[in-house]
């Protein structure tokens, strides 16, 4: 269980990163497909682009501080804030925005398995 930090950190960091980086690259791939989001104007296709390369660097950066850093205990408790704005912006989306998003609900059950690995 000591380990288990050195293993999480750069785990969320090569998620974040790699979940953020096709949609940069083509966001019709996730944004489309999987979301169902009408990318209608270039503008929207530039907008996804940035926030995924955003996030992206996130990642990377989180891999890089993770492999970097003797002290896993403290970046272990900002990856579980990470993961608590990911549960925050999901829940208040299904409360503001309507409950009938059924990738939701799986992207939820993700975060509160990740969550797990916390306790």
């Amino acid at each position: 269980m000591e380990n288990l930090p050195k293993l999480i950190n750069p785990l969320a960091g090569i998620v974040l990163f790699t979940a953020n980086f096709v949609p940069f690259v083509n966001p019709e791939v996730i944004y489309h497909q999987a979301y169902q989001t009408e990318l209608t104007t270039p503008q929207s296709y530039t907008v996804l682009r940035t926030l995924s390369v955003v996030m992206a660097t996130v990642g990377f950066l989180w891999i890089w501080v993770a492999i970097r850093t003797t002290q896993q205990i403290p970046l272990l408790k900002a990856t579980f804030l990470l993961v608590s704005a990911f549960v925050l912006g999901r829940v208040v989306g299904l409360l503001v925005d309507g409950c009938e998003q059924d990738l939701t609900y799986y992207e939820l059950g993700f975060d509160f398995l990740v969550g797990l690995l916390f306790l």
